[in-house]
């Protein structure tokens, strides 16, 4: 459904365990100028990410996961920018929507990264298949991160940023994350421990950055806290508090309620910890 044809697309086929290759192939015969499949040699989205991105051949790459869309009018509208800027990357909006109703869950914009472009990129996921990037640029960085099971799309951004690539922000929404349930990414708590356990290899280049302010290092704070209080994994709560405290400086702002930051204050934090950890069991 794109209006600009000059494309080619690489299928990397993740290991399936149904169909899926055959059926894939059968694209491949019918358009044998366009479409490629190919098998991971690894395992592991990552891994195939950055398969598929070793093939290509274009001067540009589009990711997309095999469970998202990219939406009419999505290439010409962003390579548009890659004339008109200096971009490296063009994010634009997107929508999430459930993958068996297609109900819209919810609606995410990035008109903050041209203001407060690393607060932007620590506190908002940009998705794999939302931008589209100079190839050259995900050449720089080495791709994706394959050690990592989920985070991936937050630790790849940011390496970008840090790599001094350029973001552009087009408005419009032109992709669509359609979420399964039973998905690695649909687990928030997942996704935090990954980005938790990593944050300390981004740490100085996100404490030296020109943009880092104390938003960044509250919100850095809070998805400690956050993950201390839901994480099963009880002995990592060590890691989890300590660096807690060392993102927050002391300060209690990252806290959702003035109830909450009076108890930090009086108690300290351990029995704030110990009251929410209760609230949490109870209310499962």
């Amino acid at each position: 459904d794109q209006d600009f044809q000059n494309w080619e697309l690489i299928l990397v086929d993740d290991h399936s365990t149904d169909d899926t290759m055959e059926l894939a192939k059968s694209f491949q015969l019918k358009y044998t100028d366009k479409i490629h499949v190919y098998l991971n040699p690894k395992k592991g989205a990552s891994a195939a990410r950055n398969y598929g991105f070793s093939i290509a051949k274009g001067k540009y790459i589009q990711f997309l996961d095999a469970d998202d869309l990219i939406l009419p009018g999505k290439f010409n509208a962003q390579l548009f920018i890659f004339q008109d800027t200096k971009s490296d990357v063009v994010v634009s909006d997107y929508i999430v929507s459930d993958f068996n109703t297609q109900k819209k869950i919810s609606h995410h914009t990035f008109e903050m990264l041209d203001s407060n472009i690393l607060y932007c990129l620590l506190r908002n996921v940009v998705g794999s298949g939302n931008p589209i990037y100079k190839t050259e640029m995900v050449k720089k960085i080495g791709g994706y991160n394959e050690k990592l099971t989920s985070a991936q799309d937050w630790d790849f951004h940011l390496r970008l940023y840090f790599s001094e690539a350029k973001f552009s922000h087009h408005a419009g929404d032109f992709f669509q994350i359609r979420k399964v349930n039973d998905s690695l990414s649909s687990s928030w708590i997942k996704v935090y421990e990954q980005a938790c356990e990593y944050l300390p290899e981004l740490k100085t280049s996100i404490q030296t950055d020109k943009h880092f302010t104390l938003q960044c290092s509250q919100y850095i704070a809070s998805l400690y806290h956050l993950t201390l209080i839901h994480s099963k994994l009880t002995a990592k709560r060590p890691f989890y508090r300590n660096q807690m405290r060392e993102w927050s400086g002391g300060n209690f702002d990252f806290l959702s309620s003035r109830l909450k930051k009076g108890l930090v204050f009086v108690t300290g934090f351990r029995f704030l910890e110990f009251l929410e950890r209760i609230r949490i069991k109870f209310r499962r």
